[in-house]
């Protein structure tokens, strides 16, 4: 049976045409089915996406709840070996310590240019933290920020920076204050 979408005005893009003038060619059956085809085409692609995504999101979140939610139940799961300190060390110096200071300490150039009424960056290595001690605390600030509008920015979300990464810099910060 040949096909004439083009001289019933059809093409796959669904242009709206009556019914009577689909009659007049013959097609309306074939064009009906056609229509089910591709419902159940697009039925299929929508659920995939849907799968693949909500399967991205579970194997992405580990142990990691979204930003917001409570950290408190949350359990280090890398231990503090001398190679995750390390790595730990270097997102350290490379992310924190142009505030934080080399020592952690909380004394650095930028600390020392700020005004008054400015939130400073904390003393990481005393036993203050107003944001909580704990390891699950820690990951939650690093993760989140704290302070609000020009405080310290969360790393979630930065490229390269997962939560292995900031569980490594929850390790590195502890072992500062020995």
């Amino acid at each position: 049976m040949p096909i004439s979408n083009l001289q019933c005005g059809l093409s796959i893009f669904k242009i709206p045409v009556s019914p009577s003038v689909l009659k007049c060619q013959g097609t309306w059956y074939y064009l009906r089915s056609m229509q089910q085809h591709y419902s159940a085409l697009r039925t299929a692609i929508i659920l995939s996406l849907v799968v693949l995504v909500t399967a991205c999101t579970s194997a992405q979140s580990g142990t990691t709840p979204s930003p917001g939610e409570s950290a408190s139940s949350l359990e280090n799961p890398i231990k503090p070996t001398p190679e995750a300190l390390a790595s730990g060390k270097k997102l350290y110096d490379r992310l924190c310590a142009e505030c934080h200071g080399e020592k952690g300490d909380g004394v650095s150039e930028i600390a020392a240019a700020m005004a008054a009424d400015e939130v400073h960056p904390p003393n990481l290595i005393d036993d203050v933290w107003e944001h909580g001690s704990t390891d699950s605390a820690i990951f939650a600030s690093i993760r989140d920020g704290v302070g609000g509008a020009g405080a310290m920015k969360g790393l979630n979300g930065r490229p390269g920076i997962g939560p292995t990464e900031m569980w490594q810099m929850v390790n590195y910060v502890r072992s500062l204050k020995q």
